[in-house]
């Protein structure tokens, strides 16, 4: 139900977070995916479901991203 989305510019990746194992964050992580890559960004998803603390999922991005 509630979840959230941050850029960790170390790592140079976004996650995507749910505190539930809905399958929820997946569409948004599509739709940040495909934004970036129309931006000719290439991107990797990796998706974790823990039983017990949600979901993540990581886009790692091959550039780094100029936040504007």
């Amino acid at each position: 139900m509630f979840g959230h989305l941050k850029y960790e510019s170390q790592g140079n990746h976004f996650v995507i977070e749910s505190k539930m194992n809905s399958g929820h964050s997946i569409p948004w992580a599509l739709l940040l995916e495909g934004y970036l890559n129309k931006k000719g960004i290439k991107t990797k998803m990796i998706y974790n479901d823990h039983q017990h603390t949600g979901e993540k999922i990581h886009i790692k991005v091959d550039s780094k991203i100029a936040l504007s």
